[in-house]
């Protein structure tokens, strides 16, 4: 009994020192920081020399320390750059690079000194000013031309050469069409691509740039850009409004669509009906020049035939082929009174006030006479006539 427990003790002790020299050996439990960050990025990234601030979640210094510009900054910024430093507060430590930093790069800052025993060595990186493809303007992006100019515009210069490497057209099937260059070759904001051969009429594609990087530093995009576009249909008619068998005859709103935009004259001198309506030909265009409107009063219970007729050209030069026919019928007239509005002077002599009615029976009238010596403070109030 007495060998047993000595060996038990034994074991005990050389378990005990394994612990010991293993907790050694491996540096001890993990060591926690005395001073966390909480925050860390660059503010005003429009200007080249952002200021880096970093929030400690406990202050950091003594208030002697805060607002005055710091001998040695506690902080490296990578690749190398000469900064200066000062405390915010005893929690925020702001960091002023003294030269300009380049677009498209990362940078990191790395904390030195007392700071970085503290902080476990904390450090971070931000990329300054990162490329972003801003868009493509100046063209119709839903109804391009079979051979188009895609002007693709970023926030910073850019080598169109890359802008070629880079970036694509995809149509619907996930095929890719070759670029050509339709700009300049110097380094600009506004790079004009096309694809290098003609375009299904009608169909989606995809612009689509990765891995492009800005002519001042080697940081890509951070997202790839996508952009959909679509060429232009054929000319044609798409709708025409409205329709039916009891359609209202007064103010009526005729709305008339077509594939491609139209110019107005080109729609006048094609667009007529049966039996004629007075006006139809005074209508315009919304701004995508795809749809022509025109208000018009219109017979009750009367059968008409909207045309189109076959030649109408489209901007892109194409042509209608062949005629495009629409009928509706209007129902009864709604109930309507007119009158006119306003100060009205009406002379003694004359028969009465006129107004005007439709499918009205009968309507009523109240009146008030008004003393002579009311008149003038009546028309100078701020009564609205109308």
């Amino acid at each position: 009994m007495a060998i047993r427990r000595a060996l038990a003790g034994s074991f005990l002790a050389t378990s005990a020192l394994a612990a010991t020299f293993l907790w050694l050996s491996c540096g001890g439990p993990p060591r926690t920081p005395s001073l966390v960050v909480t925050s860390a990025a660059p503010s005003g990234e429009s200007s080249d020399r952002p200021t880096i601030r970093i929030q400690f979640a406990q202050p950091a210094v003594d208030a002697d320390s805060v607002g005055k510009t710091l001998d040695r900054p506690p902080a490296l910024l990578e690749p190398g750059l000469p900064i200066e430093g000062y405390w915010v507060d005893r929690q925020t430590l702001a960091l002023v690079p003294l030269s300009d930093l380049a677009p498209s790069t990362r940078y990191k800052v790395v904390l030195s000194g007392d700071l970085a025993r503290r902080t476990e060595d904390f450090s971070f990186d931000f990329v300054h000013r990162p490329l972003v493809v801003e868009g493509v303007w100046g063209v119709d992006v839903k109804a391009l031309p079979r051979r188009p100019k895609l002007p693709i515009h970023f926030n910073q210069a850019v080598n169109p050469l890359d802008v070629l490497e880079h970036c694509k057209l995809r149509n619907d099937t996930g095929t890719d069409i070759a670029l050509v260059l339709h700009s300049s070759k110097s380094q600009g904001r506004k790079v004009v691509v096309g694809p290098d051969a003609e375009l299904d009429q009608g169909k989606r594609y995809q612009v689509i740039c990765s891995r492009l990087s800005g002519s001042k530093g080697p940081e890509p995009l951070a997202q790839p850009f996508h952009l959909a576009v679509a060429t232009h249909r054929s000319a044609g008619v798409d709708s025409v409004l409205p329709g039916g068998q009891d359609v209202p005859t007064d103010e009526l709103k005729i709305v008339i669509g077509f594939y491609t935009p139209v110019d107005a004259d080109q729609a006048r001198q094609h667009i007529s009906a049966v039996p004629p309506i007075t006006g139809l030909d005074r209508g315009s265009f919304d701004p995508t020049g795809t749809k022509y409107s025109v208000v018009v009063n219109l017979d009750t219970k009367q059968s008409y035939k909207l045309k189109i007729r076959a030649g109408l050209r489209d901007r892109y030069g194409q042509t209608v082929a062949k005629d495009y026919v629409h009928s509706f019928r209007t129902g009864e007239a709604r109930p309507r009174f007119d009158m006119e509005t306003g100060i009205y002077a009406l002379e003694t002599s004359a028969g009465g006030y006129p107004v005007w009615t439709r499918n009205l029976g009968h309507f009523d009238v109240d009146c008030a006479a008004v003393p002579k010596d009311k008149i003038v403070k009546l028309l100078t109030t701020s009564m609205n006539y109308d």
